[in-house]
């Protein structure tokens, strides 16, 4: 079992496919990775699964993040997020580059100043190296539209993964 306290001791994010067969948007890339510590004879371990290691990093407030392509445009870091059911991209002129099409932007959430508009964006190939999840939908989300208070800093990640990466393989 790898806790945040071993990931953040310089393992990154160690990742092993379930074994799912035509599982079509997920790509494994094989890797040189080293094997996974033995926890005892009762945990089973799928020899032909393969082991990946994604470049992850905790940052300033204690997140895991991964380093992110998005349509082959890299540069960006992703907040892995147990609890997000969906894809989210924080659109920023960070983001400029990937032509995304917000002229389907909706209120998602909140109400005033706390609103938060986001756009539907299908179609997306999110490349973490080693693993891709290919043709994602994503909610592009203005980063301007959860910034409710301009005291508050950005956020050092530009996007956000969970269930996309956690229903394909084992944390």
């Amino acid at each position: 079992m790898f806790t945040r306290r071993l990931l953040a001791g310089g393992l990154g994010s160690i990742l092993a496919a379930p074994g799912v067969a035509g599982a079509s948007a997920l790509t494994p890339i094989p890797s040189q990775a080293p094997a996974l510590p033995q926890t005892g004879s009762d945990v089973p371990q799928a020899a032909e699964d393969p082991l990946v290691i994604l470049d992850a990093t905790l940052d300033s407030d204690a997140r895991l993040t991964v380093a992110t392509s998005v349509n082959d445009t890299g540069g960006f870091r992703f907040v892995v997020d147990t609890g997000a059911s969906m894809l989210a991209l924080l659109t920023s002129p960070r983001t400029d580059a990937l032509g995304l099409d917000m002229s389907g932007l909706r209120r998602i959430a909140g109400e005033g100043v706390a609103t938060v508009t986001a756009a539907v964006q299908p179609g997306l190939d999110i490349d973490f190296g080693p693993v891709a999840l290919l043709d994602q939908t994503v909610l592009a989300i203005p980063l301007d539209s959860v910034m409710c208070d301009p005291a508050i800093e950005p956020p050092p990640f530009s996007g956000v993964i969970g269930h996309e990466l956690f229903s394909r393989y084992v944390v």
